[in-house]
């Protein structure tokens, strides 16, 4: 995991209600992830269409059964002396790690509102209240923030928000992760609610990978079909 507050409630459930056991390993965000996978480590993760689709063309024979957050949920955050788009050109941006959903959200508002992913400096700072800390001491010009976060910054006075997700059309219907895991493994250990349905539509998933090649995340030789990805004999096995 690398987004902490779901786990303790996830862990509880599939205890009380399937018997199942869940043991968390922290990572930093998806590349640190997939190293993960690749290292035998970990079972079961989550990680943005980007990285699985690097994931699947690397060799690691993980697939997708559904998104843990159905849609991007962070705001983009200004100074208060930022007017608007305008004004954050060439200005540093904070950003948690490559291809985690929320770099990825930022790197779209960019790309739309500016005509180029680049047209800001990126720093990566891990976690909504780091990247807090940074823009209330003027180590940067704007961040990336949980919306919890994003709301407490203007509380405070540090901070005005520029941009929601849901702003965007292209930006409105796009899966943020996924849980991915090795099929047999999944299968073996019962992981999943017996009574789930899929949320990850192969047309969804297209989307997202889509947004991943317009923002260079992925190479247009890198696409991976959709169908390969996601897998749904596991539901089938429940």
């Amino acid at each position: 995991m690398f987004y902490y507050p779901l786990f303790p409630v996830l862990e509880e459930r599939l205890a009380e209600n399937h018997d199942v056991e869940l043991v968390t390993e922290t990572f930093a965000g998806p590349t640190v992830m997939t190293g993960g996978f690749m290292q035998g480590e970990i079972d079961v993760g989550y990680l943005t269409p980007a990285a699985i689709t690097r994931q699947r063309n690397e060799g690691v024979p993980v697939v997708t059964i559904g998104t843990v957050v159905h849609q991007f949920y962070h705001a983009l955050v200004v100074d208060p002396s930022i007017d608007g788009w305008d004004d954050l050109e060439g200005a540093d941006v904070a950003v948690h790690e490559p291809l985690t959903s929320s770099t990825v959200l930022t790197e779209a508002m960019v790309a739309e509102e500016l005509g180029s992913v680049d047209a800001v400096n990126y720093q990566n700072i891990l976690g909504t209240a780091e990247r807090m800390a940074s823009l209330e001491a003027g180590e940067v010009d704007a961040i990336i923030a949980f919306l919890s976060g994003a709301f407490q910054t203007e509380a405070d006075g540090y901070g005005e928000i520029l941009s929601f997700p849901w702003e965007y059309d292209h930006l409105s219907d796009i899966p943020a992760n996924g849980w991915v895991h090795v099929f047999e493994t999944a299968v073996e250990n019962d992981m999943w609610p017996r009574d789930y349905e899929t949320n990850m539509s192969e047309e969804r998933m297209e989307n997202s990978i889509d947004l991943s090649v317009e923002l260079d995340l992925l190479d247009e030789d890198d696409r991976t079909p959709p169908n390969e990805i996601l897998d749904d004999r596991f539901v089938g096995e429940i």
